[in-house]
This record gives C-alpha cells, sequence and structure tokens, in this order.
C-alpha cells in the first residue's frame, strides 16, 4: 500500500496488494522513514496497534449510535478518539500519536453527533465532557446542535450551546438548527418561542454567550 505525501494527494500503491489507498494524511507525516517516495512502496509494519485503535474507535461509534453510557465510558478509557467518524479507514484518528489538529469537517458522523441524534443528553454531555468538539459538522455541514434540534430536544440543544456550540451555523443548504426542528414540537406560538429563545436569540444574547464562553475557557 502506498502513503500519503505531505505536499501530494496520494503516492501510488502496489496494485497487487488488493488494499484500497488511504484517504487522507500520511503516515509519512507521522513516521518520516516510512515512505519509499520514488516507487511508493512501503516497508513490512506491525498492523496490530492500527487494528486495536479503529477496533476501540468502532466501538465509540456503535455505543453512541445505541446510547450506551457505560459501552461508551468503557472505549473511551480504552483510548477511543473522541472524534472518530470511519474507524476502519487510515483517517488522522487511526493514526496513533498522530497528528494533533484535525479538520471540523469531515465525512460521516462523530459519536457527539450521533448522541445528538438520539436527542440523549446523558451520552451527549459525556461525550463534552470526553472533549468533544460542539462545532465538528458532517460532509454536509450539519453539527450536532442540527441534529439535537431534529430530535426534538431543546435540553440537549441547550447543553451543547453551553459548550459553545455555534447557533448561527447553517448547512450546505442553508438550514440553522432551528430550521431543523420537528413541526411537531412548534405547534403553538408558545413552542415556536421557547425553542427560537435558545435557537434564535437576539444578536446581543449571541455576543454575551460567545464572550461568557471565551471567560470559561480561560478558566
Amino acid at each position: 500500500m502506498g502513503c500519503f505525501r505531505p505536499d501530494e494527494t496520494l503516492c501510488s500503491r502496489n496494485p497487487s496488494s488488493g488494499e484500497a489507498p488511504v484517504d487522507v494524511f500520511a503516515r509519512c507525516l507521522v513516521d518520516q522513514a516510512g515512505c519509499n517516495h520514488e516507487d511508493g512502496r512501503q516497508p513490512e509494519r506491525d498492523h496490530s496497534s492500527w487494528d486495536q485503535q479503529a477496533n476501540v474507535n468502532h466501538q465509540l461509534l456503535g455505543a453512541s449510535k445505541n446510547s450506551d453510557s457505560f459501552a461508551m465510558k468503557k472505549a473511551l478509557l480504552r483510548g477511543a478518539f473522541v472524534e472518530t467518524r470511519r474507524p476502519f479507514l487510515m483517517t488522522p484518528e487511526s493514526i496513533p500519536n498522530g497528528p494533533t489538529y484535525v479538520s471540523l469537517r469531515g465525512i460521516g458522523l462523530t459519536a457527539l453527533m450521533y448522541c445528538a441524534q438520539a436527542g440523549h443528553l446523558e451520552t451527549t454531555q459525556q461525550m463534552l465532557s470526553a472533549g468533544a468538539k460542539a462545532n465538528a459538522e458532517d460532509e454536509d455541514g450539519l453539527r450536532a446542535l442540527h441534529f439535537a434540534a431534529g430530535s426534538g430536544r431543546l435540553d440537549v440543544c441547550i447543553l451543547l450551546i453551553k459548550y459553545a456550540a455555534d447557533v448561527g451555523a447553517v448547512d450546505d443548504d442553508g438550514r440553522s438548527a432551528m430550521g431543523m426542528v420537528p413541526e411537531l414540537e412548534i405547534v403553538t406560538r408558545e413552542q415556536r418561542k421557547r425553542w427560537q429563545e435558545i435557537l434564535q436569540p437576539e444578536k446581543e444574547d449571541i455576543k454575551t454567550r460567545k464572550q461568557e464562553s471565551e471567560m470559561s475557557s480561560v478558566f
């Protein structure tokens, strides 16, 4: 299998290996000696640590889909990467001691997004406490706040906003979190107002919340 170079998309790979090319980042970014750029071949390596990391990341995603708090805790204690999305591809989260910077946007849902999508307050809190990024996006620009709003759980939305989720964020189709709220949740004027107070605050309220978030991060 080939590898990624820091300055190119993909090195050539050995077509007889039967392995698909990895989709992002490079082993050579982590291990400079791991790639022969002239022919794209890579030395034989022990993949056990990579497999173990992929499995524990997979366990975290599975537990988050099922709102299984205990299994999530177990996976996190075993070192699951909180921003994992596609654990069996060689993405940044599959690289032990790999790059510390991970883009907020990626393909697939994070564990936090699954928790928010399920409208599960406890597991959402669990992921946020573990350091999950409240403003991470899927490939369509949807964030955890969009999913929480879509689940009809105002309490989960409030929790995400407490962790600096951007109420003004829109997806690639221009939909805000407020636009994801189910119609049954905003039948009456009072219901709509209650959601709007949280997801469509006045600009001054947004500014105050941002300042409070910045202050809390300092301390």
